[in-house]
Parts: structure tokens; sequence; C-alpha cells
């Protein structure tokens, strides 16, 4: 199960024989250098409270995740790329709108917007677990690829690419609460959980009572 991106774009190893991967997900590593690069980057872009998340080096290409999108859905997010991901659920779909930016000014002015949902220093930089990657793999149109990271303090956890030198993030998701709804839901909201299925793992969806910040 994979989602069809409308407009898309695509961490460091924990090991040095690479990440443990699970079945059927696609995962691309990088050089050592580079996720050193992007763990600095990334260190950078977290300093501070409320964090700094200054794109630096951005060329400009940037997409947030549905989770994290539709966290910013009641904001004016008029001039910002609109972005839209098709789930398949069975024998339907659910359309998840999010957002990006094509310009440096675009995603500087996007991650100022995401300064107060973001995870707050000090934050702990690791290479994404098996449960993480089968979780994230419905919700996106890519190989998961190196520089990859989480980016986690407390409660908070966001998973960030990086673009192929490390130095500038390409696309950002919250994992804190994988919870969606969309208008096929008719105003249900889901949340994806990944549970043990024999070696493997499966993603599962469980009706919630809400989603917070989430507007079909």
């Amino acid at each position: 199960m994979r989602a069809s991106v409308v407009v898309s774009v695509l961490a460091l190893s924990a090991f040095a024989q690479g990440p443990k991967v699970p079945a059927n997900v696609k995962y691309l590593t990088a050089s050592p250098a580079v996720n050193a690069k992007a763990k600095a980057t990334l260190t950078k872009l977290f300093t501070g409270t409320p964090p700094a998340l200054a794109t630096g080096e951005s060329q400009g290409v940037l997409m947030l995740g549905p989770f994290l999108g539709q966290r910013l859905s009641k904001l004016d997010m008029r001039g910002f790329l609109s972005i839209t991901a098709v789930i398949p659920f069975g024998q339907t779909t659910a359309s998840l709108k999010s957002y990006g930016a094509r310009t440096p000014d675009e995603a500087r002015a996007l991650m100022g917007l995401l300064r107060d949902l973001a995870p707050v220093a000090p934050v702990k930089l690791r290479a994404m677990t098996p449960q993480e990657m089968k979780l994230i793999w419905p919700f996106v149109a890519w190989d998961l690829t190196e520089p990859l990271f989480i980016v986690a303090a407390g409660e908070r956890k966001w998973v960030v690419s990086l673009d192929a030198a490390g130095t500038f993030p390409t696309w950002i998701e919250d994992l804190s609460s994988p919870c969606f709804t969309a208008e096929e839901l008719a105003g249900k909201c889901l949340c994806a959980q990944v549970v043990p299925a024999g070696k493997d793992w499966k993603v599962v969806y469980a009706e919630n009572k809400g989603c917070a910040g989430a507007a079909p």
C-alpha cells in the first residue's frame, strides 16, 4: 500500500551495517559524511526555544507530510504549494491535503509557521526504527532516502528528510500523533498504528474521537 502524491519532491544509520529495514519498504542509505553534515544542519535548525528552524542554504523545495500539514489547515495558507496525497483504504481512498514551498522565501515562511509545533531543544537525533519506517511508507510516494532523521523531544517527534548534501530539509512529517481526517471519511478521525505481523509489522487504523487541528 502506497500513497500517490499529486505534487511530490523527496539519517543517520544507527549501526555501521545500516538500519534494520522491514519487509516491502525501500530504504536507501547515504555516506557517513553526508549524514554527519545533515546531523549538524538539524542541530542548528532545532537550536533555541522555540527552535530557530532557519533553513539556511535551502533551495526552496520543501514539503510537509499530511499529519503535519493538517495542523496548519486552519491558518491562511494561500501562497504556499498545495499538496494532495491519495491514501488507499481497502476498496476506497482518502485525499489528505498538505502544503509545501517552492522558493527560499516560501520555505522560510513555512518553517516559521512550524515553530510552535516543533520538538524543543534539547532534541534527540536518531535513525528511524523499522516500525516508524512501516508507519511512514503508505503516506509517501518515494523511497525512504538518507539523510533521514527522527528529531524527538518529550512527546513531540518529527521525521525530517534532507537534500542529498545534507544541507537543508526537503520533507518534514509529524509522528507525534499520526491521525488524520478527510472528506471521504465523513468527519471520522483515524490514527495510524503499527502492530506486529509475524516477523514483520503492519499499519492499522483506529478511529479516534477527534483530530487536533485537522480539517476535512
